[in-house]
């Protein structure tokens, strides 16, 4: 695959996939004759496994130290494993957080309920209806 087939796949930029390569998120990826990026499927398993974890919020030092420990060998499984607990245990505490602030947050506006009215859509049948917030923006 092209770099631009793999970046279609998975909604990527080509700059990401490169600073990904770049950086060790990913092995180097080989190349064609002309110099053109060629994604394998052992490639394409990489860039799934970087794409995972740093979804899943683990930062981009850690993927690359995982990528650096996975290609020496299986005596690194319990560094791995290591690694992972503690991108994990970092993952629960932003997600923890992330819900504490989202509680605080909600019950500042336990009462709040926007009225709304049903319009027709402008230029089109009225039977096409929107309902559309009547309530004013929060300024707070």
């Amino acid at each position: 695959m092209t770099i631009r087939e793999v970046c279609d796949k998975y909604q990527i930029s080509p700059d990401t996939l490169r600073y990904y390569e770049r950086i060790g998120a990913i092995p180097a990826v080989n190349r064609t004759k002309s110099g053109i990026r060629d994604y394998n499927e052992e490639d394409i398993g990489w860039v799934e496994n970087a794409l995972c974890m740093r979804n899943a919020g683990v930062p981009v030092e850690m993927i690359v130290q995982y990528v650096k420990l996975c290609r020496q060998g299986d005596g690194t499984f319990s560094a791995r494993r290591d690694l992972l607990k503690e991108a994990r245990s970092q993952i629960l505490g932003q997600i923890e957080n992330i819900r504490w602030n989202w509680n605080a947050w909600s019950t500042k506006f336990p009462a709040m309920k926007p009225p709304w009215r049903r319009e027709s859509l402008s230029g089109r049948s009225p039977h096409k209806t929107a309902y559309v917030c009547m309530a004013p923006m929060l300024n707070t």
